[in-house]
């Protein structure tokens, strides 16, 4: 039993500790805590990229509209994992100063579903060099990721997209691109991609369809071939989602009815041999393919690549593509995460970091002009001693050490000031020192035929003094 107690004893002290280490130069956090009820059953993801989408918040304002944020851009946001201390990769896809909303993707190391996943979200670093954004983000199985958020850039590599067309508009995460079901596309390269193994995966959003409106057009030829096309049909019910793959054109027809002005989640993966369709995280179509051997050079989003005149009608978000095949349990992770962010994690209040400056307590000496001081030593950040008052100079013999000498040329009182600076944080607090100058009571004396001496002590610079008879045979 005492070793159990201990041992309790022990876990309850250290964790504590282990969570109140904080990333070094930054003043502001949040915690961002990842709801383990949003991962499947039986699911632990390594690297997985979970999007944070915060609309508002006054706190990530920068510091010209009232907020913490350092930086106009945002780079001082940083992301770290539950120790606080080690930094995350992350990507931002949007920064607003003025209303602190923040669109950012970031690397969790570790995601399950038996235990809640918590990051740290920082802030308020006074010298950010540049974006820590990094393609590092999509390390796992990513060839190219399309924001779609005001440009067509590759996130996760150099197949930047080409662009006819399209126009940016409000989309499901951040901005997307709108397409006018004409001709309208945005050109990829294919470079990366694997014959064998894949995942396509988007947010699409249609306004209808008339045609074949397509949402991914890869084709070889003519002769038609090697396909790889998700479209709302044209022979069909209107808006039903269909498959073209390998060989065939109407690999899976009327996979599930997408009705007009509503966001779905539209994933494709290949293995070789066998296919499958998610639709909002759900598996809805699946079986077997022949045919496709090559790549074209170029795939469209949005548009059919040989044809040229079967565009979109309406918006297109988030375009991936990974030589990974995802599973049904990653699939559905994202679609959680990205379709209703705000329950797949929360967001924890401010906690700030500015350092406690203790100067020490009050002091009087006497005779000497030398003081030991007793500032607290920082845990994080410099601390620097100054002088605030006094009727002399102060020598410090090192105005950075938190119990350094402070030497005086004068005899006085004395206000010293301790300060602890971290990033653009700062705490101050002063000490008083009495320097007093030693009693002197003068040069003996002797007097005749009086009964009154005048005495010559010295008069205090500090302090009060008084006269005592020590010995003598009267009053």
């Amino acid at each position: 039993m005492p070793y159990i107690l201990l041992t309790l004893l022990f876990a309850f002290f250290l964790v504590p500790e282990l969570r109140c280490q904080w990333l070094d130069g930054y003043c502001y956090r949040k915690q961002i805590t990842i709801q383990e009820s949003q991962i499947p059953d039986g699911t632990e993801f390594t690297n997985f990229p979970v999007l944070i989408n915060i609309l508002s918040d006054t706190d990530l304002e920068d510091e010209s509209h009232s907020g913490y944020v350092n930086n106009s851009n945002g780079w001082d946001l940083v992301f770290t994992s539950s120790d606080g201390i080690s930094v995350l990769n992350h990507q931002v896809e949007h920064y607003d100063p003025t209303t602190g909303e923040y669109i950012a993707w970031v690397q969790v190391p570790t995601l399950d579903d038996n235990n809640d996943t918590e990051l740290y979200l920082y802030f308020g670093y006074d010298a950010p060099a540049s974006d820590p954004s990094t393609e590092n983000t999509w390390s796992n199985g990513y060839v190219s990721v399309y924001h779609l958020h005001d440009d067509y850039l590759d996130a996760a590599g150099s197949n930047n997209g080409l662009a006819s067309g399209v126009a940016n508009a409000e989309g499901k995460i951040g901005n997307g691109e709108i397409y006018d079901a004409n001709s309208d596309y945005i050109s990829i390269a294919t470079s990366g991609w694997a014959l064998g193994s894949g995942t396509i995966e988007a947010w699409a959003n249609t306004s209808g369809n008339t045609t074949a409106d397509y949402l991914i057009g890869h084709s070889t030829g003519p002769p038609w071939g090697n396909r790889i096309q998700l479209y709302v049909d044209d022979g069909g019910a209107p808006n039903n989602l269909d498959l073209g793959l390998g060989d065939s054109h109407t690999r899976h027809t009327d996979i599930v009815n997408m009705s007009a002005d509503s966001w779905y989640h539209v994933v494709l993966t290949w293995d070789g041999s066998n296919y499958e369709v998610y639709v909002d995280g759900t598996s809805s179509a699946s079986g077997t393919y022949t045919g496709l051997g090559a790549f074209n050079a170029t795939a469209n989003i949005g548009n059919e690549v040989n044809n040229q005149a079967r565009g979109w009608n309406g918006l297109i978000d988030e375009f991936r593509i990974s030589t990974s095949v995802r599973s049904a349990n990653w699939i559905a992770t994202e679609y959680n995460n990205q379709n209703t962010p705000e329950s797949f994690y929360s967001l924890g209040i401010l906690e700030d970091n500015p350092p406690t400056a203790v100067a020490g307590d009050d002091q009087d000496i006497c005779g000497v002009q030398v003081a030991t001081l007793a500032g607290n030593e920082p845990t994080i950040g410099t601390g620097t001693w100054t002088k605030v008052s006094g009727p002399g100079n102060v020598t410090f013999a090192d105005e950075n050490v938190y119990n350094t000498t402070a030497t005086v040329d004068a005899y006085g009182t004395y206000e010293l000031r301790w300060t602890i600076v971290n990033g653009t944080c700062s705490s101050q607090d002063e000490v008083i020192i009495g320097y007093a100058e030693g009693a002197v009571a003068g040069g003996d004396q002797d007097i005749c035929g009086v009964q009154v001496a005048t005495l010559a002590g010295n008069e205090p610079t500090i302090g009060t003094g008084t006269w005592t008879k020590v010995s003598g045979p009267g009053n």
